[in-house]
């Protein structure tokens, strides 16, 4: 059964998924934006009966069982962790947050609620091309796989300022792009990266045609390379060129080669002398449909294999809704080659290192983070356990002469005993002095 939807975003990409989930008989019950009016003058155009500023607003409609998440990639991890936590579905899009720690908190959200879908909206591994690429590989048709190439070209259009011109809020042609050609990387091959060595360089730092005083500071130009073990990876992303886009994806095994070119697969062995066509995509563009209308506005500024993919995800995603009588329901094995947050954080991590690697010169390791860092990494346990009582509101008594000291939170007390180690002063609003403890036991009273 489908859930009611709730839209993140007002953006141009928002409109194309919102008129793709209503031919999938999704129903829009709210949309929310940062400015209320952005917000009104998006729900008329689509019908949507309620529009919001605010975050609890939306998701704490009982109407809303899934919220697709198009805002700044900041507030995805925010969002998506809280809606997650009450029960709903989360849609999110690429890039997935601004750090390893901001995605690996929706990976948390997502592990502690199995049950409820939580995906990345990387179409291309939704488009017919790359699956049969995909197919093509794994029955050996062009022998062992050696390497991908693949180059994007891609005009960079901006209107007006927004996230998308800044490289530190998650802009950029790495971040926009990069994140979905390192997860189909990822699909095609059923490798991960261990290496990594990049360039990013930013060329139009002026503002260009947006007026005002700030700069654009986002890349338009990255170039960078992986190393999957046996299979190694070489991608250009180029958005500072006057050129129609192309995007290119070849796949090189020893007994010849795989080509995407836009949304068509072709296939070259070594003893052919032309490529053969394998799939020709088509794209059915109906001039009454709404959906048909955003799809044709978004095709127009060069977004061919990655709105057309999206469309397949979102038809994907229906029909695993569909496949469930339950509302909060959904068929894993509809969408079987989604990718999840897990994957998202992977991609989050090669991104990073591909900046680290910018600015270093050198190839970098990836290592996916696991755990949240320390805050407080130079503190001992036991001081680390004095700062959370007053964190938590503690109020301690003053036994310490004899290794003991009482504390208690709120109605509950705790006896705890230590070993005396040091006793100084420190800066902080909530003590006044500071106690450094090895601690022995410690017991409800």
């Amino acid at each position: 059964m489908l859930p009611g939807v709730g839209i993140f975003g007002t953006g141009p990409l928002a409109k194309v998924i919102a008129t793709v989930l209503k031919d999938c008989g999704f129903t829009i019950a709210a949309v929310w934006s940062r400015a209320l009016k952005d917000a009104e003058i998006f729900a008329k155009e689509l019908d949507i009966p309620i529009y919001t500023n605010k975050v609890d607003g939306l998701l704490l409609k009982p109407e809303v069982g899934c919220v697709v998440i198009l805002c700044t990639p900041h507030l995805q991890s925010p969002i998506a962790v809280k809606a997650l936590g009450i029960g709903k579905h989360v849609i999110a899009t690429w890039p997935a947050g601004t750090s390893q720690l901001e995605v690996l908190k929706m990976v948390k959200g997502a592990t502690y609620y199995p049950s409820l879908l939580s995906i990345m909206c990387h179409g291309l591994r939704f488009l017919p091309a790359y699956i049969i690429m995909k197919q093509q590989i794994l029955w050996g048709k062009i022998g062992d796989l050696q390497l991908f190439e693949v180059r994007i070209h891609r005009q960079k259009k901006a209107a007006k300022y927004s996230w998308r011109c800044d490289g530190l809020m998650g802009g950029g042609a790495l971040s926009l792009h990069g994140s979905y050609i390192i997860d189909i990387i990822t699909f095609l091959s059923d490798k991960k990266a261990h290496s990594v060595n990049g360039m990013v360089k930013t060329y139009a730092e002026g503002g260009g045609d947006i007026q005002g005083v700030r700069e654009v500071t986002c890349d338009d130009f990255c170039t960078f390379q992986m190393e999957l073990g046996s299979v190694s990876v070489s991608c250009t992303i180029n958005t500072h060129v006057d050129s129609e886009h192309s995007h290119e994806v070849i796949a090189v095994g020893s007994k010849g080669k795989l080509v995407v070119k836009d949304l068509d697969l072709y296939i070259k062995l070594k003893e052919e002398s032309d490529e053969r066509l394998l799939h020709k995509e088509t794209i059915d563009v109906d001039s009454n449909s709404k959906t048909s209308s955003s799809m044709t506005d978004a095709l127009e500024v060069g977004r061919v294999p990655f709105t057309i993919g999206l469309e397949k995800t979102l038809k994907a995603i229906a029909n695993a809704f569909k496949a469930v009588e339950d509302v909060h329901g959904w068929s894993s094995d509809l969408i079987a080659d989604r990718s999840t947050f897990n994957d998202a954080l992977y991609v989050q991590t090669v991104i990073d290192c591909i900046k680290i690697s910018s600015k270093t010169k050198q190839w970098v390791s990836v290592n996916v983070l696991e755990e949240e860092p320390d805050p407080n990494p130079h503190l001992s346990s036991a001081e680390k356990f004095v700062l959370y009582l007053y964190t938590v509101g503690t109020e301690l008594y003053s036994e310490v002469a004899d290794g003991t000291i009482t504390a208690k939170i709120s109605s509950l007390e705790l006896n705890a005993q230590f070993v005396l180690c040091s006793v100084g002063s420190v800066s902080h609003k909530l003590m006044s002095f500071y106690i450094s403890y090895y601690i022995v036991n410690w017991s409800p009273c």
